[in-house]
C-alpha cells in the first residue's frame, strides 16, 4: 500500500505541468488499490491510458471497470477520437483488460521499454470513437460490453 500512497504523491507533484492530464485513485474499501490516468494530447484529440493496480486486487475486474469509466471519460466529456495504450508483451493480463474494456490489439512495438536490465516488447492497443455503440437519444453513449 506505502508504494500506491508514494505513486500517488508524485502525481500531485507532477500535476500542474500545463497539460491536460487525468488522474484517479482506485479505492477499495477506503484503502488506495490503484490508479489510472489519461494522458492528453489535445492536437490529435487522443489520450495515452495508463494504470496500476496492487497484485493482491488482480482478477477481481477493477481495472476493467476503471478504464471503461476513463474511456467513456474521454470520449464524452473530453471529445476525443482515439484513446490508446500498451503493455509490457510478458503482461498478457493487461491486454485482457484492454480487450475487455472494447480495445483493438495493432501490434507490437519492439524494445519499447527498458526495465530491469533488459528491453521488453510491448502490446499496442487503442480503441476508437467509432468503435463505441452509437449515442442514444438522450445524448449519452451505450454502456460498454
Amino acid at each position: 500500500m506505502e508504494q500506491c500512497w508514494e505513486h500517488l504523491a508524485e502525481i500531485i507533484r507532477k500535476y500542474d505541468d500545463g497539460t491536460q492530464n487525468h488522474r484517479w485513485a482506485i479505492r477499495k474499501d477506503g484503502a488506495c488499490i490503484g490508479t489510472v490516468a489519461l494522458f492528453v494530447e489535445e492536437k490529435h484529440r487522443s489520450g495515452q491510458l495508463a494504470y496500476l493496480l496492487r497484485e493482491s486486487q488482480w482478477g477481481h475486474g477493477y481495472m476493467t471497470e476503471a478504464v471503461r469509466a476513463v474511456i467513456r471519460f474521454g470520449f464524452q466529456e473530453l471529445g476525443l477520437n482515439r484513446i490508446h495504450a500498451d503493455h509490457f508483451i510478458e503482461n498478457s493480463a493487461s491486454g485482457e483488460v484492454m480487450q475487455k474494456a472494447g480495445m483493438h490489439r495493432e501490434g507490437v512495438a519492439r524494445e519499447k521499454y527498458y526495465k530491469f536490465g533488459t528491453f521488453h516488447d510491448a502490446v499496442c492497443y487503442s480503441i476508437l470513437r467509432s468503435d463505441r455503440p452509437k449515442e442514444t437519444a438522450a445524448g449519452t453513449d451505450c454502456p460498454m460490453p
